[in-house]
């Protein structure tokens, strides 16, 4: 049954884990052509994580939106207005 000379495609499929697409898997079939075996496949699935940066400084700087901390707003107790004649 081997058939010398069959090339299977280099096969890449990836699915979109979230929707601005940073986070993906990918599936694969990968085909080589060895001297000694012959046709070899090699199949897999990855985990991808794509991140868009304008310059390399931002790199390495921390998130500040993240660390940012929220103001704590403090409730005051309202005593209730007392109406005369009521």
């Amino acid at each position: 049954l081997a058939k010398k000379g069959l090339i299977t495609p280099d096969i890449s499929i990836e699915w979109l884990l979230n929707k601005d697409g940073s986070l993906r898997v990918v599936g694969f079939n990968r085909t080589s052509i060895d001297l000694t075996m012959g046709q070899r496949n090699r199949s897999g699935v990855s985990l991808s994580y794509h991140r868009d940066y304008d310059k390399i400084s931002e790199l390495f700087k921390k998130n500040r939106a993240k660390n940012k901390t929220i103001p704590k707003v403090e409730a005051t107790k309202k005593e209730p207005v007392k109406v005369p004649g009521l």
